[in-house]
């Protein structure tokens, strides 16, 4: 079929006929199509979570569901499914899907109506090489949405012979939408054939804030130029209005920053007129940076700086806006000072420009303070929020930077272990990044990656208390060539890869223009996005519920256990391992724990505990009033506190199929909370493995021990791993062992109980990875740092794909320490349990 989309003929297009021109449909000289039949189209639908490409036919047989949608939202939410439409051989021309108003189950008075759906013709983009090294297949992926009607305008509404195509259906649900299941069908067409799509909604009676509490600094001002051919302001505007609509707030406002009074004013004026929006939680300060010379810590030091005058009188207009409109601006106000300092090697400018930047915060402080005014509890509100500007510099902790840098943004595997995250602990505003760096496992914006990776880093934001997310830059409509950036030719089914090593990143908006767009066009990696904006708000209101109750009964609790139990099958640290059933479920059971905090009746979960070999254990209070059921069994309370009770739940996973389901009941009035627990779990002593290890390379002394011998307390018998031949900074222990092979898609996660001694202060760094049967490299699944004592390292194995590749092998642990490098590496394996699903 003839290519449409390039840049020369959307130039040409928008200069002769307006966007698409006439001329991209003519097939005059093409031969004539064969006839497609109904039956040459298989139609389906996949998850929101997933990506389907083009070009593979044979990799979705375990996520394909019928040609239905089928959507769980909440009100105030977007929420969608993909609609897939598969052809072997044949080209297939006249796609369209329509929508209708769908009808409240038992009320056909009540309607969602059909302008609340909207469907999206998805694009591809062509990934040439993978970067990642998560298994993931070169090929054609799924990114740009195009509006439905848009596509067909443009005469692309085809799809050629031996390919998928997705069409994205997507809800937007009003905040006052009454819940309830919501039934319809969209009309979907192609060549001479109409087939009616059955839609389920389901409006669970659960409001998301439109207020956004997360903070993003996601930069919009880049090269949307190229794409838009337009440098206008009010095309700026459409790209930071864009970006709120997804929940993501911009850095800068305006085309170019001025510093003079007049441009000062102009500034403001804008982003006043954005963070009155609630949806936008932060804008960017501009900031002039000048030559400079300071001693600092008895170094004379001369780099380029914040200009103190200039960023003064930007925060005194700011201030002035704040007192005209009685709101304050300040508190949504940030800045990203400093560009990866460690990187850059700038020590000496980070001292000097944070020094200024300080020293000018508190200097705007105090002379307020001091001042005069008609509105005394605003000034000491903007008092307060002048000196909590964050100025976030993306760098991980440092010692060396202790002192300067107040708010670490450092990537998102720098929060990975429980020892990375204490680094960040007493810092009052966390922030995190992504780029080209980090690569799966752990989250990121990548096209070869899952949108399961975009959508649960802010669940890991809930968790981790990080409230600010960084990413550089979102419409870079060129390709960076290692010094300049160079004009492309197919910004919609072209490289991926825009910038050296990576795809995807700088950009996750499309230009409008081509496609008679007045602004910029969205992504599933957009939409992903949004959506784990949206659980985070859920979540967020969960913690203050949480802190309410805590608060009233007396009980010193929060919601991290809660969450923990959600996320316990999303991710480990900040290494996504999940897929889209797991993420679907927890989801679900977010939902009712969501519900049952929100209702008279309390329901929080005070305790989760996994003891690591298969017994789970809640702990839950309940209101006065309520009766707690597991299942259709009543609870007894276990203890009785201020305004309720607390219940004690222990659940042993010995069945092939575990659950909880907790039954909140007042009269008419129930809230349910279900999850799946996982199937079986097998405990494997240390004698079962004793005589599977072997070291790469050299010799490994593996010795079945007893336990008495090892460490008072315990019993059984451990197998004491020792490096027997050449001293390195790290041993790899390769364990050839049936437990490990036996490791599939079946399986939840894998635990070892590992025992140390005479282990140094930063304790050694532990990796467990795989060798499968279908990738040249090792697939890793746990890291962890191992102290003295008794040490329990969890693995997710739920994210690998074992289609992609293939069976385990054998498995490998890594044990590496810094600062005595050559030094035998000893550790004792007490046993290894497998949870299975």
């Amino acid at each position: 079929m003839k290519k449409k989309g390039l840049l020369s003929i959307a130039l040409a297009a928008v200069t002769l006929f307006g966007a698409c021109g006439g001329g991209n449909g003519d097939t005059s000289s093409a031969q004539p199509p064969m006839e497609v039949y109904a039956d040459d189209v298989e139609v389906w639908s996949a998850p929101a979570t997933e990506k389907v490409m083009k070009d593979k036919l044979d990799l979705y047989e375990n996520i394909k569901g019928a040609a239905e949608i089928n959507v769980l939202s909440a009100k105030g939410e977007y929420e969608g499914e993909h609609l897939i439409l598969t052809s072997e051989e044949k080209d297939v021309t006249g796609i369209n899907l329509q929508s209708f108003d769908l009808t409240l189950d038992g009320d056909d008075t009540v309607k969602f109506p059909k302008e609340n759906i909207e469907i999206f013709f998805e694009k591809y983009l062509d990934v040439k090489k993978i970067y990642d090294a998560n298994g993931a297949p070169t090929g054609k992926y799924p990114d740009a949405l195009i509006p439905m009607q848009a596509i067909v305008d443009c005469k692309e509404n085809e799809m050629d012979g031996g390919t998928n195509q997705g069409l994205y259906v997507r809800f937007n649900v009003p905040v006052n939408q009454p819940a309830g299941t919501y039934k319809g069908n969209l009309q979907l067409s192609y060549a001479k054939h109409s087939k009616s799509i059955p839609v389920t909604l389901e409006v669970a009676d659960l409001t998301v804030s439109q207020e956004t509490h997360s903070r993003t600094h996601f930069i919009s001002e880049w090269q949307y130029r190229l794409g838009e051919l337009d440098s206008t302001q009010a095309m700026l505007d459409k790209y930071v209005e864009a970006g709120l609509d997804y929940r993501i707030s911009p850095a800068g406002v305006v085309i170019e920053d001025s510093y003079d009074e007049e441009g000062i004013a102009y500034y403001v004026e804008k982003a006043a007129a954005w963070m009155r929006d609630p949806r936008c939680s932060h804008v960017s300060i501009p900031l002039q940076h000048t030559t400079q010379t300071r001693v600092i810590d008895g170094k004379s030091i001369t780099a380029n700086a914040v200009n103190a005058e200039g960023m003064e009188k930007v925060l005194d207009a700011f201030i002035a806006k704040s007192f005209e409109d009685n709101f304050d601006y300040i508190v949504k106000l940030g800045t990203h000072l400093v560009d990866e300092p460690q990187l850059n090697k700038a020590l000496d400018r980070t001292k000097l420009t944070t020094t200024i930047y300080k020293e000018t915060l508190e200097k705007v402080a105090s002379e307020l303070e001091q001042e005069s005014t008609d509105n005394p509890t605003l000034q000491a509100t903007l008092v307060e929020s002048v000196r909590n500007i964050r100025a976030v510099i993306t760098a991980s902790y440092d010692e060396d930077y202790v002192g300067y840098i107040d708010t670490w943004c450092p990537t998102v595997d720098y929060y990975d272990t429980e020892s990375q995250r204490a680094n960040y602990a007493e810092q009052e505003e966390k922030w995190w990044y992504t780029c080209i760096s980090p690569r799966a496992p752990f989250p990121t914006y990548h096209i070869e990656d899952t949108l399961l990776s975009a959508r649960t880093m802010s669940w890991m934001q809930a968790e981790y208390d990080v409230v600010g997310n960084l990413f550089w830059a979102t419409n870079v409509y060129a390709n960076y060539d290692g010094s300049k950036y160079v004009n492309i030719e197919d910004f919609f089914e072209g490289d991926a890869s825009r910038f050296s090593q990576v795809n995807g990143d700088g950009f996750l908006f499309y230009p409008g223009k081509q496609y008679g767009v007045d602004g910029p066009i969205g992504s599933l990696r957009l939409e992903a996005i949004r959506d784990g904006l949206e659980e985070y708000e859920i979540l967020y209101e969960l913690k203050n519920n949480y802190q309410a109750v805590s608060q009233a009964t007396g009980m010193a609790f929060d919601a991290k256990n809660a969450i923990r139990n959600l996320t316990i099958d999303l991710y480990s640290g900040t290494r996504v391992a999940t897929n889209s059933e797991k993420f679907d479920a927890a989801r679900k059971a977010l939902f009712g724990l969501a519900r049952m905090s929100n209702s008279d009746g309390k329901l929080s979960v005070i305790e989760y505990a996994d003891d690591g070999y298969g017994t789970i254990t809640y702990k839950v209070f309940a209101a006065d009033g309520y009766q707690l059921y597991n299942g259709n069994s009543l609870l007894t309370a276990s203890e009785t506190v201020t305004g309720g009770k607390i219940y004690t739940i222990n659940n042993t996973l010995a069945n092939d199929v575990n659950a909880i389901k907790l039954r909140l009941v007042k009269g008419d009035e129930e809230y349910v909370f279900e999850k799946n627990l996982g199937g079986k779990v097998v405990c494997h002593t240390a004698d079962k493995f004793a005589t599977a290890f072997s070291e790469e390379n050299t010799t490994v002394t593996a010795t079945l021990v007893d336990a008495s011998t090892v460490a008072s307390g315990e019993s059984g018998q451990f197998v004491k791993l020792e490096a027997a031949g050449t001293l390195k900074p790290s041993q790899r222990f390769s364990m050839n062992s049936d437990i490990i092979k036996a490791v599939n898609a079946n399986t939840k996660k894998v635990v070892f109980r590992i025992y140390c001694e005479g282990l140094p202060a930063e304790g050694l760094y532990f990796d467990f990875s795989v060798d499968m049967s279908k990738n040249s490299k090792y697939v890793e699944v746990a890291r962890a740092t191992l102290h003295n004592g008794m040490n329990v390292v969890t693995a997710n194995t739920a994210a690998i794909n074992f289609v992609r590749n293939g069976d385990i092998l054998k498995g490998l642990f890594t044990v590496g320490d810094s600062t005595n490098k050559s030094s035998k590496k000893t550790i004792y394996l007490k046993d290894v349990t497998v949870y299975n699903k």
